[in-house]
């Protein structure tokens, strides 16, 4: 009892699972996907759609919700396989998501947020950079300390696959990280900013070195080392973003995110690396930095949070050229 996914957003779906990728085609036009759906069947498949939009609704766990809904609707009607055409091209608007700390693993979800990526005719990519906790407990510590590097230069490996593979360009990448992640943001663009065409780093860690002296920095020395520890010490310096900014380079268009009352991950850490990378930039590509002053590490409120997505993803999408979000 499973249900195999050909298409731009997801792969497997199994009978009771609660989260997986979806393509957003099957709400949008079902009829188009299973030509022996009648239009009363394809209602019900929009009707899930419908629902998944109205943030307003009693259904808190959209995942499982949509899983269960999908799930009943393909077996009622016995549709076995989907399948969605997808185009390859060298120039589709890629969003790569990446954290690669904590042992954290980034695994296959329904997140409705990422098909608005999906809707403007971009492609989501996930990456599985050591740190993460996807591949057991070395992958993780091949991303730890003092072997952090892997993680920033196992993104730009992602990013090369998915140049060499005709997905995309370096004209049409964008990378999107967030606290931890902003390492690996953060360092893969100023190692390769030549991969890349645009930068997000959400209320990122981006001056390694100096955050112990912030009020979540001693909680993290088991996780990024210390300053007190000379080894240690030179491992936060390489994953240092800040200190890796030179002057006179093309940096890609940069959105830098921080939360006023973020505890975590406290706001200069943004403040400074935007301000140092305002300075070194020579390219025309804008570098923003955006502070939210009701926020914490995460969004004041719902509302907020789909107003900050709107941001993140319109600059993302007009940065990689998307002809709809140009400025007029």
């Amino acid at each position: 009892d499973s249900f195999e996914y050909k298409g731009d957003s997801f792969e497997l779906v199994k009978k009771g699972a609660t989260s997986f990728h979806c393509s957003e085609e099957i709400w949008q036009d079902p009829l188009k996907i299973n030509t022996e759906m009648n239009e009363e069947q394809a209602n019900e498949l929009r009707t899930g759609w419908d629902l998944l939009l109205d943030i307003d609704s009693k259904y808190l766990d959209y995942s499982k919700i949509m899983a269960e809904l999908i799930i009943k609707m393909f077996k009622f009607h016995g549709i076995k396989n989907i399948g969605v055409k997808f185009s390859v091209s060298g120039d589709t608007p890629v969003l790569i998501n990446v954290l690669g700390s904590y042992g954290i693993s980034l695994k296959p979800g329904f997140d409705p947020k990422l098909l608005l990526w999906a809707h403007e005719g971009g492609i989501v990519a996930t990456a599985h950079v050591r740190g993460g906790g996807e591949l057991g407990d070395q992958w993780r510590k091949g991303g730890f300390k003092t072997t952090k590097a892997n993680s920033w230069k196992d993104l730009i490996a992602c990013a090369e696959y998915l140049i060499s593979e005709n997905y995309s360009s370096n004209k049409n990448i964008a990378i999107i990280g967030m606290s931890a992640g902003g390492i690996t943001i953060g360092r893969a663009m100023t190692e390769r900013p030549d991969l890349f065409a645009v930068a997000i780093p959400e209320v990122g860690i981006m001056n390694a070195l100096r955050f112990e002296e912030s009020p979540n920095g001693p909680k993290m020395i088991a996780e990024l080392g210390t300053v007190k520890d000379s080894v240690e010490c030179m491992a936060l310096i390489e994953m240092d973003a800040y200190h890796h900014i030179k002057e006179g380079i093309n940096y890609p268009a940069t959105l830098i995110t921080a939360g006023m009352n973020d505890i975590r991950v406290i706001a200069w850490q943004s403040a400074k690396f935007a301000a140092g990378l305002q300075a070194a930039n020579v390219s025309d590509n804008p570098i923003l930095y955006r502070l939210d002053y009701e926020a914490g590490h995460f969004s004041a409120n719902t509302k907020k949070s789909f107003e900050d997505l709107a941001d993140i993803l319109s600059f993302a999408l007009w940065q990689t050229g998307h002809p709809k979000y140009q400025v007029k």
